[in-house]
This record gives C-alpha cells, sequence and structure tokens, in this order.
C-alpha cells in the first residue's frame, strides 16, 4: 500500500513539473499537456523494458550502433554554427568507439564520412536558403543576394567564413552559385542531389525536438 502511495505522488510531481515548464496558456492546457507527456514517458519507459528484457545482444549492438550514427549524422545537419571549421572537424572525426558502431554496421569509415560530408553539405545549402527566424519557409532571391554581395554585410568576418561554407557546399554538389541565388534550395532537387545519395540507413538523422524556429522542420 504504501508503494503505491509513493508511486502515486512521484506521478503527480512529474505532472506538477512538466506543467510549471509547459508554455501553455491556460492552466487546464498546461496540465492536460503534462498529464499526455507523463503517459507518453510511462509508455516509452514499458516499451524499454520490454525491448531490453527479449532483445538479443546481437541486435542490441546492431540497434545502438544505429542510434550513434544517427545522432552523429544530426549534430552534422543541424549544426547552426556550420562555419566553426574546428567544431566540423571534430564531428567528422572516427574516433575508437565510433569506429566500432560503424563496423557493427559494416561501414567503412571512408563511406560514413563520405556520407556525413554530403548531409553537412545539404545542411549548409538549406539552411542558408530558409528565414532565420523560420526555417520552414524560403527566403527571397534578394536576400539570397545581398549574402553573396552586399559588402556591409561581408564587412563581418562571420558572414564572411559561413559564405566561404556555402560555396565550398555548392562547388561539393557541381551546383553554380548563380543558380543557388535564383533557386535556393529547389537546387538540390533540380541536380538530384539527395536522390543520388541513396544511403539508406547510413544517412539516416534522428528527429529533434519542435523548436521556435523550426529547425526540426529543416
Amino acid at each position: 500500500m504504501e508503494t503505491i502511495f509513493v508511486i502515486g505522488v512521484i506521478v503527480l510531481l512529474i505532472i506538477y513539473l512538466l506543467a510549471q515548464n509547459s508554455k501553455k496558456e491556460s492552466k487546464i492546457e498546461r496540465y492536460g499537456e503534462a498529464v499526455s507527456s507523463a503517459a507518453q514517458m510511462a509508455a516509452d519507459g514499458v516499451s524499454n523494458l520490454a525491448r531490453d528484457i527479449t532483445e538479443s545482444p546481437s541486435n542490441k549492438k546492431i540497434r545502438i550502433a544505429k542510434e550513434k550514427l544517427s545522432l552523429r549524422n544530426c549534430l552534422l545537419y543541424h549544426n547552426k554554427q556550420y562555419w566553426q571549421k574546428e567544431y566540423v572537424d571534430k564531428l567528422l572525426t572516427v574516433d575508437e568507439k565510433f569506429a566500432y558502431h560503424l563496423s557493427v554496421l559494416g561501414l567503412s569509415e571512408d563511406k560514413w564520412i563520405e556520407i556525413a560530408y554530403n548531409i553537412f553539405c545539404i545542411s549548409v545549402i538549406r539552411r542558408e536558403s530558409r528565414e532565420i527566424d523560420d526555417l520552414s519557409k524560403k527566403n527571397s532571391q534578394k536576400w539570397r543576394e545581398h549574402i553573396f554581395h552586399d559588402k556591409k554585410y561581408l564587412s563581418y568576418s562571420t558572414n564572411v567564413e559561413a559564405l566561404g561554407v556555402l560555396k565550398t557546399a555548392l562547388a561539393h554538389f557541381g551546383i553554380p552559385e548563380d543558380e543557388w541565388i535564383t533557386y535556393g534550395d529547389t537546387v538540390l532537387e533540380m541536380h538530384d542531389v539527395v536522390e543520388n545519395m541513396d544511403d539508406g540507413e547510413y544517412s539516416l538523422i534522428c528527429p529533434i525536438k519542435p523548436m521556435k524556429d523550426n529547425e526540426h522542420l529543416l
């Protein structure tokens, strides 16, 4: 009986904390969202427990390797400060632990680096083709011209570095700069970039939580 009471108190506390962090306006909405989140957490917990009990060691190794791979791909794809070369190089480096996960999946280090760099370049092209405060919306041709040619904009070193990475990404796929200025990230479809990758599960990117700037929709 005491155990049930303790569990009940813990559940109520979790719901209360979730409600406090909710951005919904009304109290009913906040607690409704909190209850839904708590139920999802409980369901995930039961699912994970069942998986841990029934999953074979070999399947577990493969699952974990896929998770590590999709997470690294995600960090490359959703890198908002992609012009920081040191960090990008770090993400593209295969250390001993990551090499093990790649070997479990039968993926060579060189092949993954090729896939990962493609993912990174696609991200850069898409990001620079979208509105800064809403990445689900395409920016204008006028703004893309601004990125390339406006002297005041290019007086800032960060903008110059970002433009350099964008130019490198476009050149990587053989996309002319004037085409990108005219069409934005539509050039990825025009040049069949994504279709030609065809790397299956090796290019999977783990999902991220919804964000105000719609980063999750990039």
